[in-house]
């Protein structure tokens, strides 16, 4: 199965196969490489500022039922990914949390990416080795531009689809 390909049993490969997801190696993997990034993401994906002051941030993630947004500046380029553990974690620390904002709390350096171009199956290695749920899509050629957000739902989607547009040729 994909899972075992990505890595054993990670927090990724489990989410997957709790879902009915249990890809076969060979032809389902083949499947995965025949879809991109661009054909599964989320195109209107909301995103915060890097200037939004931490205690909106909650108010956000409350409003969306989001587990985390990219952070794109007023001109589309992403800065990073802020998620409800940084949240949580900002507000554990209590260090002037009233005069933080989301770019003194997100992951900024070393923030994981997704191109439009790529497989699914790529970029599902790459949630696979983080264990992250999402994945923002950022343009190839601009690298900073902010384009959507690649998130395990839309490959569920998207593999769901080829799999039915599979059967549907068969027959």
């Amino acid at each position: 199965i994909i899972a075992k390909t990505i890595q054993p049993q990670s927090s990724y490969t489990i989410k997957l196969a709790r879902r009915g997801i249990h890809l076969q190696q060979g032809r389902d993997i083949e499947l995965m490489e025949g879809i991109t990034v661009a054909e599964a993401m989320e195109r209107n994906y909301e995103s915060v500022t890097p200037d939004l002051p931490v205690t909106e941030l909650s108010a956000e993630f409350e409003r969306t039922h989001h587990h985390g947004f990219p952070v794109v500046t007023k001109d589309g380029r992403l800065v990073g990914v802020v998620t409800v553990s940084d949240l949580k974690r900002a507000l554990d620390e209590n260090h002037n949390f009233e005069q933080r904002t989301v770019k003194d709390i997100a992951t900024v350096e070393n923030a994981l990416v997704a191109y439009p171009d790529e497989s699914l199956a790529t970029a599902m290695l790459r949630l696979g080795v983080r264990g992250v749920g999402r994945l923002p899509v950022v343009s190839r050629d601009e690298p900073p531009r902010f384009l959507g957000m690649l998130r395990r739902e839309n490959i569920i989607r998207a593999y769901n689809q080829a799999m039915a547009r599979r059967t549907n040729v068969s027959h």
